[in-house]
Order: structure tokens, then C-alpha cells, then sequence
């Protein structure tokens, strides 16, 4: 992810198989993809909703990544 905003392991920060292009509107962004062409989409946000708290994750990172999370 974009400037290892969860400070995993550098061989950690990293993720596979699937992406999705978020644009949030409300959503506070936790991690961006580091890509030249992709960077500008989130890869990670949360949000109220309600009295609780949601954490979307548009992608498939490392387990250490999602402990972080």
C-alpha cells in the first residue's frame, strides 16, 4: 500500500488476486494503492454507521496488513 500507512513489515505491505476502485465520499481512507495508474483509489476506508464503526477493505492484502486493520 501506498506509503505503508499501517507500518507492517515492508514484505507484508502488499496485496493479491483481487482490487476494487473506491471513491469515497464520506469514508475516512486508511491506505491507497501504490500505482502509477491505480494510486488515486482507496484500497482501505471506514466509516460511522450508526453507533459502530465500518471498515471496508476493497482488496485482498496480507494477513499481516489485516491484522493492522
Amino acid at each position: 500500500m501506498k506509503d505503508n500507512p499501517l507500518q507492517v513489515n515492508n514484505e507484508k505491505n502488499n496485496l493479491t488476486t483481487w482490487i476494487e476502485f473506491i471513491t469515497p465520499k464520506t469514508a475516512k481512507v486508511l491506505a491507497y494503492y501504490d500505482h502509477p495508474y491505480r494510486g488515486k483509489y482507496a484500497a482501505v476506508t471506514q466509516n460511522s454507521c450508526g453507533k459502530g464503526l465500518a471498515t471496508y477493505i476493497g482488496c485482498f492484502p496480507s494477513s499481516d496488513f489485516i491484522e493492522k486493520i
